[in-house]
């Protein structure tokens, strides 16, 4: 329920809202890895955001264009 929330609240926002959930596995994820825990992904205009559900901390994953 509180994840639901938080993606209609970011879509409301700031648009397309993905939710990611990693598949179950046996390997340890290396230290610094966020693509083992489930986060929301938002797209922004020139910039990915992955909030990290567990922790809810943000990674701004800024894109560029040469």
């Amino acid at each position: 329920m509180r994840i639901q929330r938080l993606a209609m609240f970011l879509e409301a926002h700031f648009g397309e809202v993905e939710l990611h959930m990693p598949e179950e596995s046996e390997e340890e994820p290396e230290q610094g890895e966020d693509d083992h825990e489930p986060s929301l992904l938002v797209r922004l205009d020139e910039a990915d955001a992955r909030i990290n559900l567990i922790s809810l901390a943000s990674c701004s994953c800024y894109l560029i264009f040469y």
